[in-house]
């Protein structure tokens, strides 16, 4: 299994490293997620990557914006339908949105069911293809969020991050331990936390740093970490900043990828 941290953008204010990404096996891809930005809509237009299923965590920009491109190319027929595993919110934001604009293909693709939009809720268990998915609700104060736990095979990979601080909220996750990957943000190092955009209102933003990614890693006693949505302005040898952040006690593998990186899980 494969995943392909092919597109980076960001949000509207800031520029982040690997926010949306690919999960591929044979026959089996999860598209998760959509920010802005034109190589996802390059590659399927050249017929190089294609996908019928993605499953969105929630709806800040760097997550959502681009998912209207991917309607207008339902139309052209380079993507033939689209299965959307989604929150109630996210999904009456994206109809709420489509509706306002009144955009004709948008709305053909809606009507024509080219777009199934497939609810998800906590701890609910799903199967895209011959993955099994179960989405866990991060209790953020500030907008729902899902990540989820991924099973295929004899992998389990656990996906926590834009502000997944908010985990720590979570009591009753204990079947969510020993994970073989754990994939997490880790925005920036702790020493970039004395700067001012770390704060609004005289309050720490929900990111979390290479240091409490670790504090995530051990609370699930994953064998393997995943640091991205990293910041662009962090320091250019950022792989070894954040990968010593992150080993303040164990010393298992900690993978840092770059821009376009392929993951190999194996």
């Amino acid at each position: 299994m494969k995943i392909k941290f092919h597109w980076v953008w960001a949000s509207l204010n800031q520029t982040m490293d690997n926010t949306y990404f690919l999960i591929e096996d044979l026959d089996n891809k999860l598209q998760v997620d959509c920010g802005w930005g034109l190589w996802l809509a390059q590659k399927i237009n050249r017929q190089e990557i294609s996908f019928e299923n993605i499953f969105i965590t929630h709806k800040h920009t760097d997550h959502l914006l681009w998912f209207f491109k991917l309607t207008r190319l339902i139309r052209s027929w380079k993507i033939k339908y689209l299965n959307v595993f989604c929150s109630v919110d996210v999904e009456k934001t994206v109809r709420w949105v489509i509706d306002l604009m009144n955009i004709s293909p948008w709305i053909k693709a809606l009507e024509e069911w080219k777009i199934v939009f497939i609810n998800i809720d906590d701890k609910k268990e799903i199967h895209i293809q011959d993955y099994k998915i179960e989405p866990i609700n991060l209790n953020s104060m500030k907008i729902e969020q899902y990540w989820f736990l991924l099973t295929y095979k004899s992998k389990k990979i656990l996906f926590f991050w834009d502000e997944a601080i908010w985990i720590f909220n979570r009591l009753d996750l204990e079947k969510f331990n020993w994970v073989d990957y754990l994939i997490c943000e880790a925005l920036c190092p702790e020493f970039m936390t004395t700067q001012n955009w770390w704060k609004v209102d005289n309050k720490k933003i929900c990111h979390i740093t290479a240091k409490e990614a670790w504090k995530i890693w051990t609370k699930f006693n994953a064998r393997n970490l995943i640091l991205i949505h990293t910041l662009e302005d962090v320091p250019w040898n950022r792989q070894e900043i954040l990968k010593k952040e992150a080993s303040i006690e164990y010393k298992w593998n900690i993978i840092v990828p770059n821009e376009w990186d392929i993951v190999e899980i194996t």
